[in-house]
Order: structure tokens, then sequence, then C-alpha cells
């Protein structure tokens, strides 16, 4: 909140409990969900997994929450520690990666961000440290009466079907539901869209 009446940059971190696809993919909503009301999320979205039972399941996991928040047009991050990256991560090249390993003087992997400490401190509070390490993402500060304008014009928008779409895809996209899509379009049948049309979303 302070982030954003202050309009500084940030990002967005969700630690994963996820054991299987459908978990991921409750994550992933629930990522959106809090993401419904953030305007400046340049440092990206990431998921931390790094429970030892998620092992052998880390790389669904990730590739179910990686493909909801990049179809919302968020970029999509990972959180580890170098071990997880080294041997059971398999990021691919979009991939943001902020890597966690501590007491070196350089990361051992090419990273976006490098949680390089845990014991900075901040007036008498101690936090982790990070240092931005590529330039793939950007920390300019937003400007807000170029978003308002933005938001006004955005009151009613519309997405043109391509081959493929589904409703619910849609809706991630567009951070809503595939019961407000079928609201606002009158749609019959929610299983049959077709190509070409234009549907509204917001």
């Amino acid at each position: 909140i302070e982030c954003e009446r202050l309009n500084i940059p940030y990002g967005v971190y969700l630690y994963s409990y996820a054991e299987n696809n459908e978990m991921a993919v409750s994550e992933g909503s629930h990522l959106l969900r809090l993401l419904k009301h953030c305007n400046n999320v340049q440092l990206g979205v990431y998921l931390d997994c790094e429970e030892n039972r998620q092992k052998h399941v880390v790389n669904d996991v990730i590739k179910q929450v990686r493909r909801i928040i990049e179809i919302a047009n968020y970029k999509f991050g990972i959180y580890a520690n170098y071990n997880w990256f080294k041997n059971y991560i398999k990021p691919q090249e979009s991939d943001l990666i902020w890597l966690a390993q501590w007491e070196v003087l350089q990361p051992s992997l090419d990273c976006d961000i490098w949680q390089y400490t845990d014991c900075t401190v901040i007036n008498n509070k101690i936090f982790d440290g990070n240092k931005l390490m590529s330039n793939r993402i950007s920390l300019k500060k937003g400007n807000k009466e170029e978003k308002k304008e933005e938001k006004k014009e955005d009151r009613v928008k519309y997405h043109t079907i391509e081959w493929g779409d589904t409703l619910s895809e849609i809706a991630i996209k567009y951070n809503t539901t595939v019961d407000r899509l079928v609201e606002l379009n009158n749609i019959k049948n929610r299983d049959l869209i077709y190509e070409g049309d234009k549907l509204r979303v917001k």
C-alpha cells in the first residue's frame, strides 16, 4: 500500500506449498487476486519453491503458475537458494531469477536479483539485503497522472478472439471471471466462442 501511495516500483512474492498441478493453479489464481489492485509491479512476480516434498514436481508447479502469471501480462520470476537452482529448478530463458546466496563475494549463477545477506540493518531493524543484477528489471517510477488517464480510457475494453482461446484463459488475462464474461457478452454457451469475434472484458 505504501509503495503504491509513494509511487515506488516493487515486486510480488509468494512462498509455494503446491505439490501438484491443481494446487499450483490455485496458487497462481491467488497471486492474481493479490495483484488485482497493484499498479507498479515492475520487479516481477516471484514464486518461491523450496519445500522438500516439492523436489520431484517443482518444475511442473512452476510451469502452471508461470502460465497464469504470463497470460495476465506480468513478468514471472523464481526465487530460490543456489542449491535448488543447481539441482532441481530448470528456469526458462524468460524467467526472472531471484537468487538467495549468502556469504559469497559474487553470485554463483546469472540472476536478476541477488539476495546476498539476511542481516542488513536499517533503522535498527534487520532485513534481507538484495541487489539488482540485470537490466531486465526497470525501476523507473510511473506517472500517476498518466495511469489515471489510462484507467479512464480502459473502463470498457474488448478482446478479439483468436483460434484456441478459451473463456477461462481470457478471464485470467484480463483479471476477471468466466461468469463476468458470460454476463457482459450475453453468452448462451460458455464452451462456444468464435475466432474473430470481439469479446467485452471490462
